[in-house]
């Protein structure tokens, strides 16, 4: 599956480009990104964080659960779908943005 690449887009065409795919309903996880995303959906930081991994089983029952930031390599997106494993969840990359990217995390047993 080849995902789209748009390189070295501006911080608001990604914005705008993530906006569209992100439901108005999603919680959207970020490291620096808050601003491009809040208001327009909820959004809390940081991602590796032991406060965010222990509400992401309860957030990800609830709304669409994202991660935007920048881009993983797959020892690191190997790692995080590790710990992510034990509460039945999982991160799988939906677009790239230059040398960001917008991930969804999902619950894998449904």
């Amino acid at each position: 599956c080849r995902l789209p690449i748009h390189p070295r887009r501006g911080s608001q065409a990604a914005r705008d480009r993530a906006v569209q795919i992100i439901e108005p309903e999603a919680v959207v996880i970020v490291d620096r990104a808050d601003k491009i995303f809040f208001p327009d959906r909820r959004v809390i930081y940081p991602l590796r964080d032991e406060k965010t991994f222990a509400a992401l089983p309860r957030l990800a029952s609830q709304a669409p659960v994202y991660y935007y930031g920048v881009g993983l390599n797959h020892l690191d997106l190997d790692i995080i779908n590790r710990r992510l494993t034990d509460s039945g969840l999982k991160m799988d990359r939906v677009e790239i943005f230059g040398k960001e990217a917008l991930y969804k995390i999902s619950d894998f047993r449904f």
